[in-house]
């Protein structure tokens, strides 16, 4: 069997996976035999895994499963993760005592919690929750905003080590939910017809979605690139080009349908909503390409991602 063979069966595999209410994710994926999957496929299983995750909609925290694996850490662990300009990764330490924290965490929150304080992954145990709230963009997605108060208990690993599993998982779910905005307008416009012909026959539909497709196909290069190397820098740059890639698919799409695709009927707001979502956690686009430009300004060079 041929290695796209083999991606082949396992994306069925998820996919059907998926289309079901999952309950326990990692109990759904050990009926799957994951454990052989991710020692045969490696990182491509895991990718395949959160691409079909964002592509469902699915609501399961397959982030926090990731990035546990990633670090080695037990599967069941939950993460509270920090928004876009959140301060939740500076948390100080005040001794034995509650501390306040604030996040997002997705799926039903236990009774400790992995968060970041002083440069580390730290496991607390939670006192109380005052917040649980859908997150606002995206009601729909399972994720909360999460305010409470915690008590630090150990350190399981550098925080630099967890957002970079983090931003490797949250690019490759972008890319994936950037990919079904284009399906969507792609199979909007061969159906609407304007003037006897479908909309997607004339030229400047066709230069918007080629100009999407594009995009598309560089921040994937850019998040598989990032996949093989591993680095920080690498993930970091990975997520923010493909959170870019996908808020400019997702505005195209939305204008060759016409602005149906801010109608909430419209699968295409779903994709574009969670898109928004996944964008807004840990560092925002735009913050990291203001400190690439900052680096570049002061000299620094920058550092090279496989022919990027």
């Amino acid at each position: 069997m041929t290695s796209g063979e083999l991606d082949g069966l396992i994306r069925e595999s998820l996919r059907a996976m998926f289309a079901r209410p999952l309950l326990d994710l990692k109990g759904s994926l050990d009926d799957l035999g994951w454990t052989d999957v991710v020692a045969e496929s490696g990182r491509g299983a895991w990718a395949l895994l959160l691409s079909e995750h964002a592509r469902s909609l699915s609501r399961s925290p397959a982030l926090d499963l990731f990035v546990a694996t990633e670090l080695g850490l037990d599967p069941a662990i939950r993460f509270l993760w920090p928004g876009d300009h959140r301060r939740s990764a500076e948390l100080a330490i005040g001794g034995p005592g509650l501390t306040l924290a604030e996040g997002l965490m997705a799926g039903p929150v236990g009774a400790s919690v992995a968060a970041p304080a002083q440069g580390q992954l730290w496991l607390a145990d939670v006192d109380r929750w005052d917040e649980q709230t859908p997150v606002g963009v995206d009601p729909a997605s399972g994720w909360r905003d999460m305010r409470g108060q915690i008590r630090w208990r150990q350190t399981l690993a550098p925080w630099a080590a967890a957002a970079s599993a983090a931003n490797l998982g949250l690019a490759i779910q972008l890319i994936a939910s950037a990919q079904a905005c284009l399906d969507a307008a792609i199979t909007y416009v061969g159906q609407r017809t304007q003037f006897g012909r479908p909309i997607g026959s004339y030229q400047a539909v066709r230069h918007r979605l080629a100009g999407s497709y594009a995009l598309l196909a560089g921040g994937e290069a850019l998040v598989n690139a990032a996949l093989a190397e591993g680095s920080e820098s690498a993930a970091k740059l990975a997520k923010a080009s493909a959170a870019e890639a996908h808020n400019a698919v997702s505005r195209e799409a939305i204008q060759v349908c016409g602005g149906i695709g801010l109608s909430a009927e419209f699968v295409l707001v779903e994709h574009v909503r969670r898109g928004m979502l996944l964008g807004s956690l840990l560092d925002s686009a735009d913050d990291v390409d203001s400190k690439v430009g900052a680096d570049l300004v002061a000299g620094v060079r920058p550092v090279p991602i496989a022919r990027f």
